[in-house]
């Protein structure tokens, strides 16, 4: 299974699932965009934006642009439905040299990376889990 991973995949949603009320968080919006690139020398490199990148009231456009996006690479170990990232360059400094542990399942063309239980940024306190739903792009 791990073999399917390989391959270019074009965002659909980025979907934050509340663990206390199942309630469903779209932090780019319902039309983000974003691809990921898993090679089969084992390296990961994700982009993701909203589609709208404009700044709240009070925030800067470089603010905006920060709490937009996603960004990071890194060198990968898979398995069995599990891939850890070892992260070498990021969006934010603090992501650089940490282990990121996605759960994956892939059927047909679509990709499900869920991360583990975790805490939101926008939502101190409050545990849930993102997934991100991809389709694989086909490479001419």
């Amino acid at each position: 299974m791990s073999d399917e991973i390989y391959g270019n995949w074009r965002l659909e949603a980025v979907r934050y699932v509340f663990s206390d009320t199942g309630e469903e968080f779209l932090p780019f919006g319902d039309d983000p965009l974003g691809f990921i690139t898993i090679t089969r020398d084992n390296r990961l490199s994700t982009v993701i934006t909203a589609r709208d990148r404009s700044p709240h009231p009070g925030e800067t456009p470089e603010a905006a642009m920060i709490r937009t996006m996603f960004s990071y690479s890194g060198a990968l170990t898979i398995r069995d439905g599990q891939f850890t990232a070892l992260v070498d360059v990021a969006w934010v400094p603090a992501y650089v040299g940490t282990e990121q542990i996605r759960n994956f399942t892939i059927t047909d063309d679509r990709l499900v990376i869920a991360t583990s239980e975790t805490t939101f940024p926008a939502f101190p306190g409050r545990l849930g889990v993102a997934y991100l739903d991809w389709v694989r792009v086909a490479v001419a």
